[in-house]
């Protein structure tokens, strides 16, 4: 429940959760992916709900071409064009979740053989 809490704490919109002695926010408040905390890992998947970063926030891209250029295989998957419109507008909408579940679902097999291929 807590690190559910602390994913939704987007400062000036939502107070950051305090776990223990620490205090969270939401991860995307740093990086849209955080991908590049997997540097130094030689396979990697990257699932990216946001396909861009903003303003000081890094896009998953970049971090994905980072990590490749360290030598890593990666694969970075983010939402297709039917996931975006099962998506709709309010990432938090959430009459969106069971299309969005479903146009993942979707994506999740067309996406599959490429991500298997990082594994073999």
């Amino acid at each position: 429940m807590d690190a559910v809490a602390a994913s939704c704490a987007v400062p000036l919109v939502w107070p950051p959760v305090t776990v223990g002695s620490r205090r969270f926010i939401d991860g995307g408040m740093r990086s849209a992916a955080n991908a590049d905390l997997a540097f130094g890992f030689d396979r990697i998947v990257i699932v990216a709900p946001l396909a861009r970063g903003g303003g000081p926030i890094p896009g998953p891209r970049s971090q994905a071409d980072a990590l490749r250029a360290q030598g890593a295989r990666v694969v970075l998957v983010t939402p297709d064009a039917d996931s975006v419109a099962a998506i709709g507008s309010n990432v938090l909408d959430p009459s969106r979740r069971a299309p969005s579940a479903h146009a993942g679902r979707e994506q999740a097999r067309s996406e599959a053989t490429e991500i298997s291929a990082v594994w073999s």
